[in-house]
């Protein structure tokens, strides 16, 4: 009786044993880091007239599935809203935003694949009616879902396009509501960077 007890002793232990072998962690001998910087476009909606805004996005890839980082995105388009100074001159629409950017990766090296990102921060909106008294400015939450389709062009590069709603609140500015600041966009980006662990290096003869 006592040798079957220590049998089925060391039948439970062993496979234990080798399940503990093979647990997958997200730190481990596996474990794969990179990081990315990309310039971008967006274009929509903003204050009932079509946009245009230029930024960028970059961060720590890690194993090749998600990206924590930040970005960043100003208004070059000329609006100009149905607000006026003393003087009768309209005002130009100033707006930029940015904050923590987070994506996730979804089959990372599938030559097209689907990626998911969102931001979360803050910025400022403003009027402008001259070039030589300040602006008013009036700060604003910012948080901003997407998802994209990502091309891997290059080891080096993808090209990356998509959709975000911009969802802006807290904004008390004449002539301005949360509404006229939120919107979609689409979404245009050049990725340059590295994924993952770089390839070994082959020995030579």
């Amino acid at each position: 009786m006592k040798k079957l007890w220590i049998a089925l002793c060391l039948l439970t232990f062993v496979p234990a044993t080798g399940s503990a072998q093979v647990e997958n962690t997200l730190i481990g001998p596996g474990f794969e880091s990179g990081g990315f910087g990309a310039p971008v476009i967006k274009m929509g909606d903003m204050y009932g007239r079509f946009s245009v805004l230029l930024g960028g996005r970059g961060g720590w890839v890690i194993n090749r599935t998600l990206m924590i980082g930040g970005g960043g995105y100003g208004l070059v388009s000329s609006i100009w809203g149905d607000v006026y100074d003393q003087y009768d001159r309209p005002g130009q629409l100033r707006f930029g935003y940015g904050g923590l950017d987070m994506e996730l990766m979804i089959r990372d090296t599938d030559m097209v694949h689907l990626t998911l990102q969102g931001l979360i921060g803050g910025g400022g909106v403003g009027w402008r009616f001259d070039p030589v008294h300040p602006m008013t400015w009036d700060a604003v939450f910012v948080a901003e879902p997407g998802a994209n389709l990502e091309l891997n062009v290059l080891p080096f590069m993808r090209i990356t396009a998509g959709a975000t709603y911009r969802w802006v609140q807290d904004v008390q500015l004449l002539g301005l509501t949360n509404e006229d600041m939120s919107g979609w966009t689409g979404t245009l980006m050049f990725k340059f960077g590295r994924w993952g662990n770089p390839p070994p290096r082959r020995m030579r003869d």
